[in-house]
């Protein structure tokens, strides 16, 4: 549990305690998923995910995020919020068939001191979009963006689906869930309860 009076403790480790973040990536849709999971050990989630990076990926990579409240015109309290964030990797190069060597790394160390310079107003500002952060981040090089994705929140666990799930279960193992005359399954993604009589899996 949080000790929340521990003043060697981060504010994120005060509020969540100890705890796991977890990475799913779909390449393209429909294809198979992974998953990566590290601890919540450092300071802040953003320390998390560079431990993440730092483990787990053979390729240097740094994250910036931020997120607050900005001013919006209509809202019933004039604000809504924001979150943003730019991710560079490090992607392997070669010249000649020779690694770019110290060169690289020089091109490295200015890509993460252009990421850092980020402000929190840059990350925020609805009317910044991508081609133009990267163009105010790399002035001095010729960038291309992509055509943007809209991220949603939203999980793809269903009824339907997780009905099929439990019928794949053996007849015993299905037995031994059932609670108070019926089944409960919560999304670990979505937090979203899905609650089963026995006689709706023909038990």
């Amino acid at each position: 549990m949080p000790r929340e009076g521990d003043p060697t403790l981060s504010l994120m480790q005060r509020l969540l305690g100890k705890g796991s973040l977890a990475f799913t990536v779909e390449p393209t849709p429909g294809a198979e998923r992974y998953q990566g999971i590290t601890a919540l050990d450092g300071p802040t989630i953003v320390e998390s995910v560079h431990a993440y990076f730092r483990q787990s990926d053979q390729l240097d990579a740094a994250i910036r995020v931020d997120v607050g409240r900005v001013a919006k015109v209509g809202a019933k309290d004039g604000s809504e919020w924001r979150a943003g964030g730019v991710l560079i990797q490090r992607m392997p190069g070669k010249h000649a068939g020779k690694s770019l060597g110290e060169r690289d790394d020089e091109e490295w160390r200015r890509a993460l001191a252009l990421v850092g310079s980020t402000g929190r107003l840059d990350l925020l500002d609805p009317k910044l979009g991508a081609r133009d952060m990267l163009r105010r981040l790399f002035p001095e090089d010729d960038v291309r963006a992509y055509r943007p994705v809209q991220v949603e929140a939203r999980c793809r666990c269903s009824r339907e689906r997780v009905d099929m799930v439990l019928r794949s279960f053996p007849a015993g193992e299905i037995a031994d869930m059932v609670v108070d005359g019926e089944i409960t399954v919560t999304s670990e993604f979505c937090n979203a309860h899905y609650r089963f009589a026995q006689a709706d899996l023909n038990l």
